[in-house]
């Protein structure tokens, strides 16, 4: 029993660890493909991998849910290895968003203390985007997602001033956006709060 009761914790504190997202998928999104040079590894000393589903069910109906997630695996390496990076303003306690409010904006900003050379997170030659998904749940109503680099400000990544919740689709740029050492990443989200 103890010794049973050792590899379930083992298999928590790895469960716990299950901070980097692999896929995203949102409400009303279709399907996504990587360019044909990228491929997300699955390698490693991973031995599990997690699902996390979000259902959204305010008048409590039963429901049987038969979605799913497909994802294709080929042993073919790619040129070059992707991920999804995180950026915006993560939910927290410290994130409030006032209720009551047409137009509330929120900043995000990844700067030189996420980018730095010092750092070494990113290499030498930078990063590809190449595609982008915005969430902010029911309320968001606009997204820009900015690019500056040496102070100045670079054509925008991504801007959606008709967000909709229901239609959370995956942008895949027509041309990759590099972004270098100590460039910012800036993501402004407006909310409408009124309901």
């Amino acid at each position: 029993r103890l010794q049973f009761k050792r590899k379930q914790q083992t298999f928590r504190l790895h469960w716990d660890s299950c901070i980097t997202p692999v896929v995203s998928w949102g409400v009303g999104g279709s399907s996504q493909y990587l360019p044909p040079h990228v491929g997300i590894p699955f390698a490693g000393k991973k031995k599990y991998y997690m699902l996390e589903i979000h259902y959204d069910n305010p008048t409590l109906k039963n429901f049987e849910d038969n979605s799913g997630l497909r994802v294709h695996y080929t042993k073919n390496l790619r040129e070059h290895d992707g991920g999804i990076m995180i950026n915006g303003v993560t939910t927290s306690n410290t994130q409030l968003i006032p209720p009551r409010q047409k137009s509330f904006r929120n900043v995000g900003i990844c700067g030189q203390s996420c980018t730095s050379k010092q750092l070494n997170i990113f290499p030498d030659d930078g990063i590809n985007i190449i595609s982008v998904a915005f969430q902010t749940h029911s309320a968001g109503r606009k997204f820009k997602f900015s690019h500056v680099r040496n102070g100045s400000e670079l054509r925008n990544i991504v801007e959606d001033d008709a967000y909709n919740y229901n239609y959370q689709e995956v942008r895949q740029l027509a041309n990759e956006t590099k972004v270098l050492p100590d460039d910012y990443l800036i993501i402004e989200c407006t909310y409408d709060t009124q309901r």
